[in-house]
């Protein structure tokens, strides 16, 4: 704030005033019209005349470009004196300051301390801040150079980094040292990822299945000087057969532990092989990691495959068939071994079989051209598949879901000659479907429930009759699925329900997510790998190990929830060890596909109807139904209304939460959305669409929705809304 003084032939201008007069910056203005500024009494130079307007302006900014610089040499100072004050403090009082900032923080507090006391160069660091910086260093290689590079924190080089990680030498096979970590983590789990009720000599262990995938490298064979042994060549650790020694692997079978609590996973060995390892081969190297696991205080309930040749062969060597889905525990006589098949795959097999159907592809033919479809997820590629398509686990799941099951049945209501015989199609998918929600839960509120009257018991129960007339059948008629399918369906679904039962009666378990007998977390550690590799989705052995090395350590020094152990504790056992130990954090990941269908002048009603109950449904939320009674009531139809025949594939959804649109609604969306075919229908995408759509909107004379006072903006936000949904 500005104060003014005058005398006789001085004009004398402040910036504090107060009892004492202490100022801090005055201008001084002469006859002269040359002012002398003082800075805390501090003359500063300033030789030009003010004559003008403008001359006050550029003043005023010297003016503050001086007092900026003062005030930053005044904060250098500062901060100088900080540092020396920090400096000097004696250790102890050192550590009494750093004790009151959060226990994450203070970690990197003390090595702050320690390495502003020596150069770049000979700086030391502890083993929990190297635990720390070696977990970003995997999290993110380019954030970390770039906070090394403008020394945002004290980090060690990359190079010292590397020196810590070569003392995990990465080998094929199980390595001892692996489990006796994993057996120092045992008993550091905490309750919500063990069993459901801990029971006498169970304490600290968890219960889950054995996963075990094959990944496909390239050929190569290296030299290593360190080890002085050439790498590349099949390696199967004891089990290696004499002829296959001197052959160059080309597969590696990686096994990982998956608990059915918990949100970890871990990886405990990776075997180089030529091609697929033989039944007999695999089923030895199941049985060790199991006796391994089991020693180690984990316990392994069942092992999941695939449908692979060689993986049944090693299900034959235990004495599975189509009616034994388990075996004597190898360790534990008193317990039973189970096994499944990774059901994805297994839809991925049963979805190949049945494409051929006129059904579906009247199913297809119906929804072409239309801009917004009630089967949506029906495509094409779903009923004519590519080799590469085949393998798609998101196909399969969207060929049979609930939402092309009831859209075919809305087809058949509306008489559709083509699907007059289609109920059994449709039977067949809702009855899959149902199955593969029982089968692939990943919540609590999905899970296979205990209680035998649940939903999901009787849909596996009703499963298993089913597929054994399918069975019967196939004695005497061509099979619908392959035997080999079959028998996984048949032992998969058994094991789930005995599953449950044993973990119910056991360790209290309520439910099960069935989602953890599938391969899911393997295929994701599978990506990661090819990932990690660069543009090689087939890396070489050597690559492979290297990555494999750097990816699983992550979650091995990670500390478990809810332990009060530290990550550096466990980075310190691990750098004793001469062995690399497997591990991945257990995440969800998604591929996502897109189809794009050409635009016709047709307009389905029944998908429109469904369409505008899910824009009432969301209006609620929106300005100005949200707070307009009236407004929302014009939204939706009355529900003590009739239901008409356009909102019969509602009517099939309904689950409690669905909207019907009223009259006025739909007319409006209809409008809309006839506006939208006519404008895209045989056009050419250009930049400007989304303009001439909106050229088209606006020579129609739309339904208005909505009060007297609030029509206009109510009718704006549904446009807007449903237009964003269209183009999504």
């Amino acid at each position: 704030m500005w104060g003014t003084h005058t005398s006789p032939g001085t004009v004398l201008a402040y910036t504090r005033m107060n009892n004492t007069f202490d100022i801090d910056v005055k201008i001084i203005l002469h006859n002269s019209l040359e002012p002398k500024i003082f800075v805390h009494d501090q003359l500063v130079p300033f030789a030009l005349p003010i004559l003008d307007k403008k001359g006050v302006e550029t003043l005023l900014e010297r003016l503050l470009t001086v007092k900026y610089k003062t005030q930053v040499q005044s904060l250098k100072k500062l901060v100088e004196k900080s540092r020396a004050k920090c400096a000097e403090l004696p250790k102890k009082q050192r550590e009494h300051l750093i004790s009151t900032v959060p226990q994450e923080q203070q970690e990197l507090l003390r090595n702050v301390f320690n390495c502003s006391k020596t150069s770049l160069k000979g700086r030391r660091y502890t083993i929990e801040w190297i635990y720390e910086c070696f977990l970003m260093k995997i999290k993110s290689p380019t954030l970390y150079r770039k906070l090394r590079r403008e020394n945002k924190l004290p980090l060690p080089s990359p190079r010292t980094l590397r020196r810590y990680i070569q003392k995990l030498r990465p080998q094929w096979g199980f390595q001892e040292n692996t489990f006796s970590l994993l057996k120092e983590k045992a008993p550091l789990i905490s309750v919500a990822d063990r069993h459901g009720k801990i029971i006498k000599n169970n304490a600290g262990n968890s219960t889950g299945t054995l996963l075990l995938d094959e990944m496909a490298l390239t050929e190569r064979v290296n030299f290593e000087g360190d080890s002085l042994q050439v790498h590349g060549l099949v390696n199967l650790g004891k089990y290696t057969p004499e002829a296959d020694k001197t052959k160059r692997g080309d597969h590696a079978l990686v096994l990982m532990f998956q608990p059915f609590r918990g949100l970890w996973v871990q990886a405990i060995g990776a075997f180089l092989s030529a091609g697929a390892v033989r039944g007999p081969v695999l089923q030895k190297i199941v049985l060790e990691a199991l006796i391994l696991l089991e020693n180690a205080g984990y316990y392994v309930d069942c092992v999941t495959t695939d449908a692979a040749t060689w993986n049944r062969s090693m299900w034959n060597l235990f004495g599975l068939s189509k009616n034994v889905n388990s075996c004597e525990h190898p360790v534990d006589p008193t317990r039973r071994l189970y096994f499944a098949s990774d059901f994805p795959h297994l839809m991925k097999r049963l979805w190949t079989r049945v494409v051929n159907n006129k059904v579906l592809e009247a199913v297809v033919r119906l929804e072409e051209g239309k801009g917004i479809r009630s089967a949506f997820p029906l495509t094409k590629d779903h009923l004519c598949p590519t080799t590469y398509q085949r393998m798609n686990v998101r196909m399969a799941m969207q060929f049979f879901s609930h939402t092309v099951g009831t859209a075919m049945e809305d087809y058949k209501l509306r008489g559709e000659k083509d699907l007059e015989d289609g109920q059994p199609t449709i039977n067949f998918i809702l009855r899959i479907n149902k199955v593969v929600e029982a089968m692939n839960s990943k919540k609590p509120v999905e899970a296979l429930r205990a209680d035998e009257d649940s939903v999901h018991q009787k849909v596996l129960t009703d499963f298993l009759s089913y597929l054994k007339i399918m069975d019967d059948m196939a004695q005497s008629k061509a099979r619908m699925i392959k035997e080999n399918t079959y028998l996984g369906f048949v032992v998969t679904v058994r094991t789930a329900l005995d599953l449950i039962k044993y973990l119910h009666e056991n360790f209290n378990y309520q439910y099960f997510m069935t989602r953890r007998l599938n391969q899911d977390a393997l295929e994701h550690f599978f990506g990661q790998l090819r990932y990690a590799c660069g543009s090689s989705d087939h890396p070489d052995p050597k690559l492979f190990k290297e990555v494999y090395r750097l990816l699983t350590t992550y979650s091995l020094v990670k500390p478990p929830r809810g332990s009060n152990v530290t990550g550096g504790d466990l980075l310190g056992s691990l750098l004793k060890l001469k062995d690399i130990v497997g591990g991945v954090p257990f995440e969800e990941y998604e591929i996502i596909n897109t189809d794009i269908q050409a635009f016709e002048r047709e307009i389905d009603q029944h998908s429109l109807t469904y369409f505008g109950g899910y824009i009432c449904r969301k209006a609620r939320k929106m300005e100005p139904a949200a707070s307009c009674p009236d407004c929302f009531k014009s939204l939706h139809a009355p529900p003590e209304r009739e239901s008409l025949q356009r909102e019969q594939l509602v009517d099939l959804r309904h689950y409690g939460g669905l909207l019907k649109p009223s009259d006025v609604l739909f007319d409006l969306i209809m409008q809309v959305e006839e506006a939208v075919v006519k404008t895209t229908s045989g056009t050419q995408m250009h930049s400007m669409l989304l303009f001439d759509m909106l050229e088209q909107l606006s020579g129609l004379a739309l339904q208005k929705i909505g009060c007297e006072q609030h029509q206009k903006p109510l009718t704006a936000s549904v446009i807007t809304f449903s237009q964003s949904l269209r183009r999504h």
